[in-house]
Order: structure tokens, then sequence, then C-alpha cells
């Protein structure tokens, strides 16, 4: 059976009894139950395209979903009425040691060449939890690497900027075009605000 949650809802519900740690809930990989099978990092992500995406079509609420009988990779998706975006999702952890850059190019790079049949139709999520501290991530060269030839519909790259003690997060896109979106979170409720975006969607 399908799943279908307003973003705060699935916050709330799955993400926020374990998150008491950024570090933690982001980097464990286990499913969250045999109906809801993602990691808390995945159904995360789809929290913030969620929001992201209501944000710039306030009209028609968006929700995150996930079909277990959906096809590998099977990451969940966000949906309105009239759209749906199907996700992918990797990680960028905390521990690596490449240089930040290097990684999310070497992990981009490793999934497009599964192609089309593998990317067509979703988007590339790629969280990186690996020294973002105060600070975004210098990546436009991603964007430059990607130009036009790309087997996913969409390629962004999240990740976290702790500023005192609010918590935004980052979710640029490389693929097709290239903008910037920082959402900030409320851990207690699930609340997120677009503080900014020069995202586009068709």
């Amino acid at each position: 059976m399908k799943t279908e949650l307003a973003p705060s809802v699935a916050w709330v519900e799955h993400v926020l009894p374990d998150a008491s740690s950024c570090e933690r809930w982001l980097e464990d990989s286990k499913k969250i139950s045999s109906s809801l099978g993602l990691s808390k990092r995945e159904l995360f992500a789809l929290i913030v395209l969620a929001t992201v995406r209501q944000h710039h079509e306030p009209s028609s609420p968006w929700l995150i979903g996930y079909d277990p009988k959906g096809t590998e990779p099977n990451d969940g998706y966000v949906c309105n009425m009239s759209s749906c975006v199907f996700v992918e999702n990797k990680l960028v952890p905390r521990m690596e040691k490449r240089e930040v850059l290097n990684a999310i190019k070497d992990t981009y790079r490793k999934y497009a060449a599964k192609g089309e049949s593998y990317g067509g139709g979703r988007a590339l999520v790629i969280y990186c939890n690996a020294g973002t501290e105060g600070h975004a991530i210098e990546i436009s060269q991603l964007h430059d690497e990607i130009a036009s030839e790309c087997p996913f519909d969409q390629v962004y790259v999240m990740h976290a900027i702790k500023q005192d003690r609010l918590l935004t997060f980052a979710l640029t896109e490389h693929f097709p075009s290239n903008g910037l979106a920082l959402v900030r979170l409320h851990p207690p409720t699930g609340a997120l605000c677009v503080v900014h975006s020069t995202l586009v969607f068709a």
C-alpha cells in the first residue's frame, strides 16, 4: 500500500523521535519500517523537496510518498494533484576523506554511469554531511561538468548549514538549471520555511 504524508507529519511521526543528533539520524541507513522502506535521510530529502515545490506552487499541496511496489531504485517520491517526482538519494558521509567537491562529483559520476535505465524519470539528491559547517559548498563545477548530458531529470546537492542555533538546509540544483534554495527547519514541529530560492520548475 502506498504511503503519502504531508511533510511536517512525516517529520514528526518518523524522524523527530531519533533526531536529537543531526549526524546520527542523517547517516543511519536503517529502513523506518517494513511498510515505509526509506531511511530517515531519504525521507528528509523528500520532506525538503516537497517543501520547496510547495513554496513555488502554493495552490496545490505537495506530499511525500513511498510505494513498496515501486521499481528500483525506490527512494520515494513527492507529488501534488498533477505532478510526481521520483527520487534517488545518495550520501557523502561525515567521515568522508576525499575533498568534498571531489566526493560529490565522484558520487554523481558513479550513478550517472548506470545510464538512462537507472536515472530516467528520477531526481538525484546527493546529501553531503561532510565539512559544511557554517557555509554553503561551492560546487558550481558539478553543473559545468554535467552540461546537457545527464540520465537524471534533475540533480541536487543538499547539506546543512549550522549557524548559531539555527539549522538551515541548502538545496542546490545542478541540472537541468542552476539554482539554490535555503530551507530553515524548526526541529520540534518539523516546520520548514523557504527563506531563499532561485530554483525554477518546469
